[in-house]
């Protein structure tokens, strides 16, 4: 027979032979906080990526990363692009496909796609990106990292750039679990810079601009529909077409995870 959860509260009141009572306050005690959407929550409402935004992180994970394998293939016409081998775990077992250490192998590279939101950090006080459990190399975990090239899809409120990452450039340690969950690829705006455009431009020239590292831009997604521009700067909007086809396909795999309400509002 299960027995009922006591509290650690109540327990320690019992002990103490203290009485508990159950205090009821109003709602519109807390119409500040519900009136209150968020800095992050205010800069996509009412731009293309805002039902992007409200898909779970993991969830919006993969959709990314489906679609920057799509934009490599489409960029890299003659390549061979090829689904993971998942592998082994540490004990021997076997992974499952989505377990694999890298996403996809581009004539036989292996890549890894991860993706980030950018969003307001309160008690920083300004716009970040982070690119969670990137598996770098480690001393006493792994000599070297399991993929070969890493590209990261930094997600905006109307953008999507997707940017070939040189495995230096923002990596921070998250102390004991680094070695088994990875780095953390962490950039961030200027203190005190509530315009997420100019945040966004900030954070870029760190992850792009000569003489801070030797990351790439390999696309640039325009969400919105109105300019939409594929590759590098230089390469001028090729290929309409096929990045609204892109587009469409990531649409489809949000209504495939339940998102076809909020699809409406994309493109």
């Amino acid at each position: 027979m299960l027995q009922p959860r006591v509290s650690a509260a109540t327990l320690i009141a019992c002990a103490f032979g203290w009485q508990l009572r159950c205090l009821v306050l109003s709602a519109s005690r807390f119409q500040h906080i519900l009136n209150d959407p968020g800095q992050t929550s205010e800069a996509y409402a009412g731009h293309a990526g805002r039902a992007l935004s409200l898909v779970c992180s993991k969830r919006r994970g993969t959709i990314l990363s489906d679609f920057c394998k799509k934009e490599l293939a489409r960029l890299n016409p003659g390549s061979k692009i090829e689904g993971p081998t998942p592998g082994n775990r540490c004990n021997g077992a076997r992974r499952s496909a989505s377990q694999a250490e890298y996403d996809f192998s581009m004539d036989g590279a292996k890549i890894r796609c991860k993706s980030a939101q950018m969003s307001w950090k309160r008690r920083e006080n300004r716009w970040v990106v982070n690119f969670r459990s990137v598996k770098l190399p480690w001393p006493g975990f792994r000599d070297q990292a399991p993929f070969d090239h890493l590209y990261l899809i930094l997600f905006s409120p109307d953008s999507l750039h997707i940017i070939k990452h040189d495995l230096r450039t923002g990596v921070y340690s998250v102390g004991k679990s680094t070695g088994s969950e990875g780095h953390s690829i962490h950039v961030r705006g200027p203190p005190g810079q509530k315009c997420w455009q100019t945040a966004r431009s900030q954070i870029l020239q760190k992850l792009l601009a000569p003489g801070h590292g030797h990351c790439k831009l390999v696309a640039h997604i325009d969400l919105s529909g109105n300019s939409l521009r594929s590759g590098p700067p230089s390469s001028s909007s090729r290929n309409v077409l096929d990045v609204r086809k892109a587009q469409d396909e990531m649409l489809k795999k949000m209504e495939a995870w339940g998102c076809q309400p909020l699809a409406t509002i994309l493109w």
